[in-house]
């Protein structure tokens, strides 16, 4: 689906809009849903994590996922707020965090994200035209409110909505260090970092929830230095070549081979497919819509 959000188009025709959003997070929770049950079983005894950026955030962050709770290790939620906004005004059952508690989950966004940010952002002018609650730019409240056990929360100064123009380096810690030791991460980041030269002095603020399970840091604006620029007169020649890779690749994937690999030339191969991706992600949808008109 092809849409822009911008506040005058969302101000202009909410319901379209509304329903163009609702139809997003009915189909990508229905390909999430589907390629969690289809795990191998080797990635299910290791547990995965879940990572959304912008409406991949969205859907994450409004998926049920109590029945995958067991095999997941974590939800990582980017470039989004997870509270009351134009994506969800009608649907207010999809703000906030949906899935289990128990599950560790991490939250990045810009302080000036141009989409969810506290202030000149879409969520804020859309906000301003009608009696809706105010927009306060990160996850903290929707992970209190939740009642997560662990819940950390980075709000990067001079952040916008793509993170790692000025971010990338603190990104690439804040990952590396959840991905290994979630639980720890979101009660401990502060000690974790405070004791390691290079990161010491990137946070400037600390605020805990009142029992202490969800975490909510700043990160300090970028120096001049730090702020990935695009260059100018740069040779556009490599992104074609990829663009034109992309494309083939995208081809090659759709067209069904008519044997496996390492069939040997098709003798008693199997031409089946595992499984119809298609027709499986069809009917969830169309499952998940009739649920939707129900309500």
């Amino acid at each position: 689906m092809v849409y822009n959000s911008t506040s005058r188009n969302f101000i202009s025709d909410p319901e379209h809009f509304d329903t163009v959003y609702n139809n997003v997070i009915t189909i990508r929770q229905a390909g999430l849903a589907l390629l969690l049950r289809k795990l191998p079983p080797f990635m299910r005894r290791h547990g995965v994590f879940l990572y959304g950026m912008s409406e991949g955030a969205v859907v994450l962050s409004s998926f049920n996922d109590e029945m995958y709770a067991d095999m997941m290790r974590g939800r990582i939620i980017c470039s989004y707020s997870c509270e009351q906004n134009y994506w969800n005004y009608n649907r207010p059952e999809d703000a906030g965090i949906a899935g289990s508690p128990t599950i560790p989950s991490l939250n990045i966004i810009g302080y000036s994200d141009e989409y969810f940010g506290y202030q000149d952002s879409v969520s804020t002018s859309v906000a301003s035209v009608g009696e809706y609650p105010p927009i306060t730019g990160n996850a903290f409240d929707a992970f209190v409110a939740a009642g997560l056990e662990w819940g950390l929360v980075a709000h990067l100064e001079g952040g916008r909505h793509g993170l790692t123009w000025t971010h990338d380096t603190v990104i690439r810690e804040l990952l590396s260090d959840f991905l290994e030791r979630p639980q720890y991460t979101c009660r401990q980041i502060p000690h974790l970092w405070g004791h390691t030269k290079t990161l010491q002095d990137e946070i400037t603020r600390v605020r805990r929830s009142v029992e202490g399970k969800v975490m909510y840091i700043r990160v300090r604006p970028p120096t001049a230095e730090e702020v990935v620029v695009p260059q100018e007169g740069r040779d556009d020649s490599l992104a074609n070549i990829l663009n034109m890779l992309n494309r083939r690749l995208y081809q090659l994937e759709h067209e069904q081979p008519t044997t496996p690999l390492g069939a040997g030339e098709g003798e008693g191969a199997d031409t089946r497919l595992l499984w119809d991706f298609d027709a499986e992600l069809s009917a969830l949808v169309e499952g998940e819509k009739e649920k939707a008109e129900g309500r």
